[in-house]
């Protein structure tokens, strides 16, 4: 195994030299930002399209959220990311696309659970306070996103018996 540093183009093309198959995977929850998780998955396409002997590319990707919910929910961060990545592959780097094995990896349960207040989407427009079931940690991880909980109304009746002070349209 050789290693490599996903902000470094230099070190990804040293990994990458004489490879005949890529295995491909960016963290979002690393560094909890889509536009770093986005430069990082390119960085990687760029090194990987300059491999000339290689014949397969495999990318963990997620689905385009926005397209999926049709503009209703677009600030699922982890998701977008890669599927932005994806799309920068097909629309601008062909050749390498046709060597593409796109992975669509589940949901976690563990993700919903330990995560809640950043892993679920939030319809555009709708802001939910978090009530004293979620921890100060979460609260603050998902307010640094621009964000207050990201929890369906369903959620967020779970969590939260009484109504916050500004819910979902559809409490």
């Amino acid at each position: 195994m050789i290693q490599a540093d996903l902000d470094d183009a230099a070190s990804l093309a040293a990994a990458f030299a004489g490879a005949h198959i890529i295995y491909a995977m960016t963290d979002f929850w690393q560094s909890m930002s889509a536009e770093i998780e986005t430069e990082q998955g390119k960085r990687i396409v760029n090194a990987a399209e300059n491999v000339a002997q290689l014949e397969h590319f495999v990318w963990a990707s997620l689905p385009d959220g926005k397209a999926l919910s049709q503009g209703q929910f677009s600030n699922i961060f982890h998701w977008q990311s890669k599927a932005d990545v994806a799309k920068y592959m097909r629309d601008s780097k062909p050749a390498l696309w046709s060597k593409t094995i796109e992975i669509l990896f589940p949901n976690y349960m563990e993700n919903c659970v330990t995560n809640a207040p950043v892993y679920f989407p939030v319809k555009v427009g709708c802001r939910l306070s978090c009530c004293g079931a979620l921890r100060d940690a979460d609260f603050e991880a998902s307010t640094r996103m621009g964000r207050t909980c990201v929890l369906s109304s369903f959620q967020a009746r779970r969590l939260c018996p009484t109504p916050p002070s500004q819910t979902l349209a559809s409490w």
